[in-house]
């Protein structure tokens, strides 16, 4: 038949089963075969799409676009990218000036107050503010020299006191004594601190949870602190030439040498003190529960500061 062309029965397609073509016209044949060949390619590009994995999860596997390759996968050679772990928020600004080291605050009870109180992280120094540095803060004018070699016990009479230390040759890395709760309060402001309050100073002292009795333990006072208990002394020690005393963190002389001005007020009229001196014989005055005050107007051979911030 013209323009015909008859279709045998084909055998052997999927299934093992066959199809029976009807007689079909030439030009409708030729035209199934062209669609055929046109839409095979489309099919596959379509199946290849669908099971592109995501750019969201390339292949279970986390890696920058720049590692991913021609099918968005993570390429087998590139090393899985570890999640980003954040810091704990305790860590957040942990770092302390020079000289100074971190106390991380917690709540706890203060014997010789019997009360609860809680202080949050700070730093502190880790000795007490020497001659050499309140003299640098001189020189910036920032900080004051009135009466700072004579002793006072109520901030209007002044008497000379040769064991104050400041202008003394070879005394400059011992404690700056001989200075007013004021004085102290303006140097630490000057450096960008301030005056510790009570709280902090015994949590500090008494090596924060270890709640000791002294800032290097239980064990009673002998050779660890630069006091009188020994021997009697004549003045200060250089500052942390008595590592024995030292509370934990490397705190230096937080029993001996000066004793040394808080923030906090101990009653209407005066500040709190802390931390027993060169000149006391008296172990009970060592102790991190120790308390004493003055007006903020006493200035002392045995009383000096360290810095909060």
């Amino acid at each position: 038949m013209e323009g015909v062309r008859v279709l045998r029965q084909v055998r052997g397609w999927p299934g093992g089963g066959s199809r029976m073509t009807s007689h079909l016209p030439f030009t409708t044949a030729r035209s199934l075969r062209a669609a055929i060949i046109v839409a095979v390619p489309i099919a596959l590009v379509v199946v290849a799409m669908l099971t592109r994995p995501s750019a969201a999860q390339p292949c279970n596997r986390t890696c920058s676009a720049a590692e991913r390759d021609a099918r968005g996968c993570c390429s087998a050679s590139t090393p899985a990218s570890k999640p980003k772990v954040e810091p704990p928020a305790e860590r957040a600004g942990s770092s302390c000036p020079p000289r100074m080291a971190r106390v991380v605050g917690a709540n706890f009870s203060m014997p010789d107050l019997a009360n609860a109180v809680s202080v949050s992280t700070f730093c502190l120094d880790l000795t007490e503010v020497t001659v050499d540095a309140y003299t640098a803060c001189v020189g910036t004018t920032q900080c004051t020299t009135e009466h700072l070699g004579e002793s006072s016990g109520n901030g209007a009479t002044f008497t000379a006191d040769g064991r104050c230390n400041y202008g003394v040759a070879g005394r400059g890395n011992h404690p700056m004594n001989c200075v007013d709760w004021g004085q102290s309060a303006i140097y630490c402001h000057a450096q960008g601190k301030r005056l510790p309050s009570e709280q902090e100073w015994e949590w500090a002292a008494r090596g924060r949870v270890d709640a000791r009795l002294y800032p290097w333990g239980n064990a009673a006072p002998d050779f660890q602190p630069c006091w009188s208990g020994i021997s009697k002394r004549s003045g200060t020690c250089v500052v942390g030439t008595n590592p024995t005393s030292d509370a934990e963190g490397g705190f230096h002389d937080m029993a001996g040498n000066v004793s040394e001005w808080t923030f906090s007020n101990f009653d209407a009229n005066s500040r709190v003190i802390r931390g027993g001196s060169w000149d006391t014989a008296a172990a009970d005055s060592l102790r991190t529960a120790f308390r004493d005050s003055g007006v903020p107007s006493v200035r002392d051979s045995d009383l000096g500061f360290r810095c909060a911030r």
